[in-house]
């Protein structure tokens, strides 16, 4: 099972539902370790299209992006380092908020 998969499944379908995910995208980062990017949009507390990564860190803790696609690079607005796994909604969730 992949990195995105893993992490994916360690958050519950309504959280993906009340962020208006979509377009899900997995892969390997520049440290090696896994990652998943999703698009949130159509959402009362997301005014605009922005993204979300959440990668897989050295110390097996995840690192949250909030991040936004100006003038075709990315700039990001809001970042959480070090997130245990049973953390992650809630800390997307203060982070979208």
């Amino acid at each position: 099972m992949s990195v995105a998969n893993i992490i994916r499944s360690q958050i519950s379908k309504n959280a993906f539902m009340c962020w208006g995910s979509r377009n899900f995208v997995g892969g390997i980062g520049r440290s090696d370790c896994g990652y998943l990017t999703f698009t949130v949009s159509n959402n009362p507390l997301v005014p605009q299209k922005c993204f979300v990564t959440i990668a897989l860190n050295g110390k097996d803790l995840y690192d949250v992006t909030v991040w936004k696609r100006v003038k075709g690079e990315a700039v990001i607005f809001k970042e959480s380092k070090d997130i245990f796994c049973d953390m992650l909604e809630d800390v997307i969730f203060s982070l979208l908020g």
